[in-house]
């Protein structure tokens, strides 16, 4: 099995010069998590709702070094500032370049080891791209169980 037998090609793409607040009004209804950024055809990177709560924490509450326990914290004005000039800022300002990608003639046991490996990574899917850098598909764990599953005979 490849990654384009397991892909999906069910996404939409954000265009890196709009601005956050206008890009995610489809992303409301669809609950994505994860939106590929495309730039003249060519994958750029993902915006992610994580790295957009991540960016409006303060610094002292994302270093989970310094307070393993926030039940102590109020409800600061801090993210709704923060949120609000990351809704301001263009999709290319907050989107995330560090992302995982694979082509589409990749095995699916290396599309797999791509999605538990490398934590540091700010997006949870893998994006199949091309030769030219043109995105063709996204793949996280959901289709990989799904595609596997399907494949065996439980009726031993």
């Amino acid at each position: 099995m490849l990654a384009s037998d397991v892909m999906t090609t069910d996404f939409f793409i954000l265009d890196p010069e709009v601005p956050v607040y206008q890009a995610l009004e489809p992303v409301w209804e669809r609950r994505r998590r994860e939106m590929p950024v495309v730039e003249e055809g060519r994958f750029i990177g993902v915006l992610t709702m994580r790295e957009l709560i991540h960016r409006a924490l303060p610094s002292y509450i994302r270093d989970d070094r310094h307070f393993a326990n926030l039940t102590f914290a109020p409800d600061l004005h801090q993210i709704t500032d923060r949120m609000k000039d990351l809704g301001s800022s263009t999709v290319r300002e907050a989107m995330s370049r560090e992302v995982r990608t694979v082509a589409p003639d990749t095995s699916l046991l290396a599309v797999a080891t791509a999605l538990i490996r490398d934590e540091k990574k700010e997006t949870r899917n893998v994006w199949v791209v091309d030769d030219e850098h043109k995105l063709v598909g996204q793949i996280s764990e959901w289709e990989v169980l799904r595609h596997v599953f399907q494949q065996l005979d439980f009726t031993d």
